[in-house]
C-alpha cells in the first residue's frame, strides 16, 4: 500500500472487528498453549504486531498519502488511524481481561441487543406501556451492577402482568434475561445469560422510581453483587 500510495482508512475498522473472531491469550489455559498457537499461526494478531503496524503507518504517513488530492491533510489523517490503532485495538490484544469481557458479550449477546442504540446507552430499550401510577417494577431502569471487584452500567427493560415480571438486562459485557415474582415491594428474579443463571432480590421505592438488591450464583440470591437502578424517563 505505501509503494502505491493508496490510502488504509479501513485498517482500524478491520482491525477493530478482526479483534472479535481470532484467538487470543485468553482462550488459553496457559502461556505455552498460546505459544504454540501462535507458532503455528501464519498471522497472528497480537499486540505487538498491530503495535508495530501502527508505527509504520506514523513513520510512512507521507508515503501512503502522497497520491491524494490533499497529501498533506491525508498524512494527518494515516497518523490519526495509528494513534487510534495504539489506543483502541492494541490495549485489548494485550489484555486478557478485557478479551475475556470481549467474548462474554460475544457469547450473550441477542438479536435485540444488536438493535441500534443512544451514545453511552449499554442496551436499546424502548420503553413498555406506561405504568399504573404506583405500578412497581415495570419500565426501563439505568442504573449498574457490581461484583465485588468491578462496577458496570446497567440497563434493565422490564414487564410486570399481575405479581410476574420479566424482562431483558445489560450489564455492558453481555445480555441477559429476568424473571420473578413480585411481593410489596420486594421482586424474587431468576436471572440467566449464555455463562450461568443464579437468582436475586430487588426491593423497590413506594412510587417505583428506584429499584435496589443483590443477586448471587445458583440457588443464592446474594454473594455475587449488587444491582441499583432508577427508571428512566
Amino acid at each position: 500500500m505505501r509503494r502505491v500510495g493508496q490510502p488504509i482508512n479501513g485498517l482500524l475498522f478491520f482491525f477493530l472487528a478482526a479483534a472479535h473472531f481470532v484467538d487470543h491469550r485468553a482462550d488459553f489455559g496457559s502461556d505455552a498453549d498460546y505459544q504454540a498457537y501462535l507458532s503455528k499461526d501464519t498471522h497472528p494478531l497480537t499486540s505487538d504486531r498491530v503495535a508495530r503496524l501502527a508505527q509504520y503507518l506514523r513513520e510512512h504517513a507521507a508515503d501512503l498519502g502522497r497520491l491524494q488530492n490533499d497529501p498533506s491533510r491525508a498524512a494527518v489523517a494515516i497518523r490519526s488511524i495509528a494513534d487510534a490503532i495504539d489506543q483502541r485495538v492494541v490495549p485489548v490484544l494485550a489484555d486478557p481481561d478485557q478479551q475475556r469481557l470481549m467474548a462474554l458479550r460475544g457469547r450473550s449477546m441477542t438479536l435485540a441487543g444488536l438493535a441500534p442504540r443512544r451514545a453511552g446507552e449499554t442496551m436499546a430499550a424502548p420503553p413498555p406501556a406506561s405504568p399504573v401510577p404506583g405500578q412497581l417494577f415495570h419500565g426501563v431502569f439505568d442504573g449498574s451492577m457490581d461484583d465485588g471487584t468491578a462496577t458496570l452500567p446497567t440497563r434493565a427493560v422490564l414487564f410486570r402482568q399481575g405479581d410476574r415480571v420479566t424482562g431483558q438486562y445489560s450489564f455492558g459485557a453481555g445480555q441477559g434475561e429476568i424473571s420473578g415474582l413480585v411481593e410489596g415491594e420486594r421482586l424474587t428474579f431468576v436471572w440467566r445469560t449464555a455463562e450461568g443463571a443464579g437468582r436475586g432480590v430487588l426491593r423497590s421505592s413506594r412510587d417505583g422510581s428506584k429499584v435496589e438488591g443483590t443477586w448471587g450464583v445458583g440457588d443464592r440470591t446474594a454473594g455475587g453483587g449488587r444491582w441499583t437502578g432508577t427508571r428512566a424517563r
